[in-house]
């Protein structure tokens, strides 16, 4: 009888490791910026099918539709399940098609939320950046008062993350409006 039930779990726990392997999936993803002409929205959960190492690329899969694109490992943020996907998804959706346009040339991304860390990118005028989550951050003042504005988590349209203060950004909403111009008339 023991032998039976040590020879069933076996079979029991090989099935599952076999049908896990099987799986169609590594996990879950959000969208966090879609490239143009992308059938995938702004902050959508999609099942993450495989990695490239050699692209540097997801192949997703958009649930209900079947819809598969390759996207560049920053364009999508990794979950290891669709429960924490499908929240991060929710919790983005405020912020979920929001960039930001940069009004001063030289704008820094940071590595850190304060105005003295490591510089890890130098924006464009009229460049635009994704914004992915509103944080909190190091004061930012001149002459002693503080300037208006906030830090935000964001990504560089070279896929660079860090940390930028938007008191130098047109905030515009891609899925609201026409796409905004900080260059002079």
């Amino acid at each position: 009888m023991k032998k039976c039930f040590i020879r069933g779990a076996a079979s029991a726990l090989l099935i599952a490791i076999l049908a896990a392997s099987c799986s169609k999936a590594i996990g879950w993803g959000v969208v966090l910026w879609p490239p143009e002409g992308s059938s995938l929205a702004y902050g959508q959960a999609v099942t993450v099918l495989f990695r490239s190492n050699i692209t540097k690329t997801y192949a997703v899969e958009s649930p209900g539709t079947g819809t598969r694109e390759e996207l560049e490992l920053w364009r999508v943020e990794l979950h290891k399940n669709k429960k924490s996907a499908e929240a991060r998804s929710e919790e983005f959706a405020d912020l979920s098609s929001m960039f930001g346009i940069v009004l001063r040339d030289g704008l820094l991304l940071r590595n850190e939320a304060t105005n003295t860390a490591e510089q890890v990118y130098r924006f464009r005028l009229d460049e635009q950046t994704k914004l992915i989550r509103k944080t909190e951050g190091a004061l930012v003042q001149t002459g002693g008062e503080r300037l208006p504005g906030d830090w935000y988590v964001a990504l560089a349209a070279d896929g660079t993350r860090g940390y930028v203060y938007s008191n130098q950004l047109i905030l515009w909403d891609a899925d609201k409006e026409e796409r905004p111009s900080a260059l002079p008339n």
